[in-house]
């Protein structure tokens, strides 16, 4: 069996003692509310939209602070809108705003929500239907979120980059007041901020950044920190099972295979860390006595090799070496 395929093994045979994914009841909750509110208010007519519009798709594009993705959108990814307006049409219009850009003059409209059905209206060649109001960014972030947040094809990481950007520029003062606005816990902003962290070669090993779930980051996180320079600096060994384990995700996404997931992802590789903390972060040297107690020398580890520390005027014999220090560097992790 190869080195790949043990690793992958115990990567399987970890998974009944993986945890299952957290849910916050908090941001359910609030969500649960923001749909009941939209509801009520639409039917009391306190949504002060204009006529619905359809307008050609050319005259309009998504705003900035959109959370998709929108150049991964494929045929394949939006197939169930392409079905559905081939047999009734467009029917939910997507929100937009009217802008006036100098710099784009022939765009009339900025789509808040409605990604997937302004892709679907171009690929198609239809008109896209919208409901236009005018609303500041504040509001229409809230509203594009709460839109959003339940759907599947919306990833955690495409939130979470959605959520980076509004804080870097100064949308919403600091991470307690957007989530107060989004009606969210202050611990599941947090969890879902980490996702924009981490490092591409730890997102690798989950098979892509659209395959990491907060649950899982969240306990990954101190295995690596990231330096005033950008700089990464991970944890012993953590780098290389990440590879590892970024290879066995591409092989199975190669075969069709389902992906290793990102809680058996995470247990690994705190495992591969624990291992390796054991065996380096001992402060004292290991002393290596003969059958009698008398000691022989001390073992310094020093990253990838050691030291032995010989008492003064003191000499290793063969013999001694077979059975005494051989036995210590295998403690050590220096042999196998």
């Amino acid at each position: 069996m190869s080195k790949l395929d043990k690793l992958t093994q115990t990567i399987v045979n970890s998974v009944n003692n993986a945890k299952p994914e957290e849910v916050d009841k908090t941001e359910s909750r609030g969500h649960m509310d923001f749909r009941m509110r939209e509801t009520r208010a639409m039917s009391r007519g306190d949504r002060k939209r204009q006529i619905i519009l359809k307008v050609p798709v050319e005259k309009t594009r998504m705003w900035k602070y959109h959370d998709r993705e929108y150049q991964n959108l494929t045929e394949q990814a939006c197939a169930d809108l392409i079905a559905s307006f081939k047999i009734s049409g467009q029917e939910i219009p997507a929100l937009a705003r009217r802008i006036d850009d100098p710099k784009a003059p022939d765009i009339e409209f900025e789509l808040i929500y409605g990604a997937r059905r302004r892709w679907t209206a171009e690929h198609l060649g239809l008109p896209l239907a919208l409901y236009v109001e005018d609303i500041d960014d504040a509001e229409a972030f809230r509203r594009q979120d709460h839109e959003n947040r339940d759907r599947k094809d919306v990833t955690s990481y495409e939130r979470a980059m959605s959520y980076r950007r509004v804080l870097d520029e100064g949308l919403f003062k600091d991470q307690n007041q957007l989530a107060s606005y989004l009606g969210v816990s202050k611990g599941t902003l947090s969890k879902l901020l980490a996702l924009a962290r981490v490092p591409e070669a730890l997102s690798e090993a989950f098979g892509g950044r659209q395959h990491m779930t907060p649950f899982a980051v969240s306990r990954i996180t101190p295995l690596y920190t990231l330096t005033d320079k950008d700089q990464v600096e991970y944890l012993p060994g953590v780098l290389d099972a990440a590879k590892t384990l970024a290879e066995e995700q591409n092989k199975r996404m190669e075969t069709g295979r389902e992906l290793i997931h990102a809680n058996q992802i995470a247990t690994h590789l705190i495992g591969v860390a624990n291992s390796n903390s054991t065996r380096t972060e001992s402060a004292q040297p290991l002393k290596i006595k003969d059958h009698r107690g008398a000691l022989i020398a001390k073992a310094h580890r020093k990253k990838d090799t050691f030291v032995l520390e010989l008492p003064k005027g003191k000499q290793i014999s063969e013999a001694q070496f077979d059975r005494h220090i051989k036995p210590a560097l295998k403690e050590l992790g220096l042999l196998l």
